[in-house]
Order: structure tokens, then C-alpha cells, then sequence
């Protein structure tokens, strides 16, 4: 249900709370997304120091014009703002894609509290796909090199443009070192393997030209995990979260990635022969954010989540954006075998990416 308008506009600009405050302005945006007067009110919010007013602004950078987006993206990032604001505008830096918003995000590395640094870093390398670069100075100087003519992705708000469809040949050939075509770029990360009886499904699997076998989609998933393992360098710690009708988390903490850890990981998926008949996505993924000092989630469904405390995707994402308020960790998801807004939206709000590997 919309609220009234004018009560819309009243809201956005005070109200008794920093959450309705941003709800409002969330209602505003959907009531009227081309009004001027409503876009010089975000660039007003991005150069506030009230908390509530950058959320805002950072939560709403996309609609704003390319220059203004630049203009009000520095403004967010400028030093004296609280880490929150700056961590959010970063995630919109993840939503925007846009090659002119390096440079803003390179002065970002001037900030040496570890998460933030980290943070910005993640954000350059899915910007540039560079991860041999370290500091400020060394992004300085390679970008003053390959700043003209470079392109980064679309932005993230189309996203017939910047989502990757998988074609059958990715879905059922070789494993090449990423997830279905997500390519992970994590310090820790918790992954959230479905392995409900939707999980079971026969695909055929090209092992050489013009020769298939039938493989099931959880052992599809299985062999693309240990091509993005191996991927991924040693000392990466990680997790695993696995749920049907039930959630089982395979260690209480991170495990560093070493030759052993890999196999024990994989080995704990070969060992899920047996599975549930619901899928409970929410109380995996409450599983996957009580691990501290992760940087990344990454959801892999082959079914909606049902048997689950809570089903509604709106009130899973609610709940998520609430988890994730002051962590700002990344989630990925891959929806297999059919579109899942919720695994959309998920991603979205994030920053991440999503799959459609069917």
C-alpha cells in the first residue's frame, strides 16, 4: 500500500526515525522517480551530516545523473562521515558499475581501518577485475595508465544488461574455476548450498564432444565448488551452510583454505545422499551472518524456501538488510534451474552479483 504522497515527501525530509525516514524516502522514489526537485534533495542528503540523510543519499546514488552521482559519492565518502555512511556508499559504488567512479573509490584506500580498506579494495577489483594491486599509490599509478578508453561493467540496475544468463554449455560443461560464471573475490566468505530434493534433478553433463552423462544438480554444484576452491589462494578462510528441512553448518568457525580444508569441504557435500524435502533459505542464511569477520555470502538454491520460520522474500530481505545493516558484507547468489527475484534482490541490495544457471 503507497502512502499519500504529500505524507511521502513530509517524512523524507524528518521524521522520528532514521528508518522511517528512509522508508519514506524508499516510497518516494517509487511515486516519483523523475522529479527534479526530489533528486536536488538527494544531492542535498549526500552533503548532510545527519546519518539518516546520507542512507539516503547513498541508498539512492543510481538515480541520480552520471556527474551528480561522482559529486555526491565524494561528498559519502569524505573522511569525517561515520564508517556506516562510507560503507554504504562503497555498496553503491557495487550497484553503479561505472568506470568514472574509480578514482573517487581509490581515495577511499587512503583509509587504512582494516574493513574499510578491504572493503574499498573489493570494490575496485569487481570495477576493474585487477587483484595484483594493493595501495592507494600503486591503484594511483595504474589507473593513470589505462584510464582512457576504460569500460567497466554495465550498470547494475538494468538487469537484463548486467546479469549473467548461463547458456546450457555453462550450466552443464566443465567446471572452470568460477561458479557458474561468478567469480568470487573474498577474504572470507560463508557459502549457502541448497540441498533440498530440488537438488536432486538429472542434467545432462558434456564430458567430451558429442559424449553426456546424467548428473545430478547438487553434484553439478558440488564439482563448480571445487574449481572455485582451488581458485581461490590458500589462507582464504571459509564456511559452509548447507539446509532442506533442516540447516547444518559444517564448522562453528572459518576454516583457512589449505589442500586439507578443501577436501573436508567437498567431502561434505559428496556425503548429502539424503535429502529434505523443504528448503529453510531463511534460517540458513540467519546461520551464515552469525560467522564474524566474513566479507561475502554466497547462496547457491535450486528451490524457493518453504518449511522455513519465514517464507515471504520481503520479509526474508527485510531481515537480511537488518543483519547487514552495520556489516555491509557482499552477497552472490546463483538461482539454478529457474529465476528467483529473491536471490535477485538479495545480491542487489548487496552489491553482489547474481546467476541464472538453468
Amino acid at each position: 500500500i503507497a502512502p499519500p504522497l504529500d505524507l511521502a515527501r513530509e517524512l523524507s525530509r524528518a521524521a522520528p526515525s532514521d528508518e522511517l525516514q528512509w522508508l519514506a524516502a524508499l516510497a518516494r522514489q517509487r511515486a516519483e522517480p523523475e522529479s527534479k526537485l526530489w533528486k536536488e534533495e538527494i544531492r542535498r542528503f549526500a552533503l548532510s551530516s545527519q546519518i539518516g540523510d546520507q542512507k539516503i543519499a547513498a541508498t539512492l546514488l543510481h538515480t541520480l545523473d552520471p556527474s551528480d552521482q561522482v559529486s555526491s559519492l565524494t561528498a559519502l565518502l569524505r573522511p569525517g562521515n561515520p564508517l556506516a555512511t562510507r560503507s554504504a556508499a562503497l555498496d553503491a559504488v557495487g550497484r553503479l558499475q561505472s568506470a568514472a567512479l574509480v578514482d573517487v573509490v581509490i581515495e577511499s584506500l587512503e583509509d587504512h581501518a582494516s574493513l574499510y580498506f578491504a572493503h574499498a579494495r573489493r570494490m575496485l577489483i569487481d570495477l576493474t577485475r585487477r587483484r595484483d594491486l594493493g595501495s592507494a599509490r600503486d591503484w594511483r599509478v595504474w589507473w593513470r595508465q589505462e584510464e582512457e578508453g576504460f569500460a567497466a561493467l554495465p550498470p547494475r540496475e538494468d538487469y537484463n544488461l548486467w546479469r549473467f544468463q548461463s547458456t546450457w554449455s555453462l550450466m552443464r560443461g566443465k567446471a572452470n574455476g568460477t561458479l557458474f560464471g561468478l567469480e568470487p573475490v573474498t577474504e572470507a566468505v560463508v557459502f549457502v548450498v541448497d540441498t533440498s530434493t530440488q537438488m536432486q534433478r538429472l542434467l545432462p553433463v558434456e564430458i567430451a564432444e558429442g559424449e553426456a552423462v546424467r548428473m545430478t544438480s547438487l553434484e553439478l554444484t558440488r564439482r563448480h565448488l571445487e574449481a572455485a576452491l582451488d581458485a581461490l589462494p590458500d589462507g582464504t578462510e571459509v564456511a559452509l551452510v548447507t539446509y532442506d528441512d533442516q540447516v547444518k553448518v559444517w564448522k562453528s568457525k572459518l576454516a583457512p583454505l589449505n589442500r586439507r580444508t578443501r577436501a573436508a569441504f567437498l567431502g561434505e557435500l559428496s556425503n548429502k545422499l539424503a535429502h529434505g524435502q523443504g528448503a529453510q533459505l531463511y534460517e540458513a542464511l540467519a546461520a551464515a551472518f552469525q560467522f564474524p569477520d566474513i566479507d561475502s555470502v554466497i547462496v547457491l538454491a535450486g528451490s524457493p524456501p518453504s518449511q522455513s520460520s519465514v517464507t515471504a522474500p520481503d520479509l526474508i530481505l527485510a531481515d537480511v538488510r537488518r543483519w547487514n545493516r552495520f556489516r555491509h558484507l557482499t552477497v552472490h547468489s546463483v538461482a539454478l534451474h529457474r529465476e528467483s527475484a529473491l536471490l535477485e534482490e538479495l545480491a542487489r541490495e548487496s552489491g553482489g552479483r547474481t546467476v541464472l544457471a538453468q
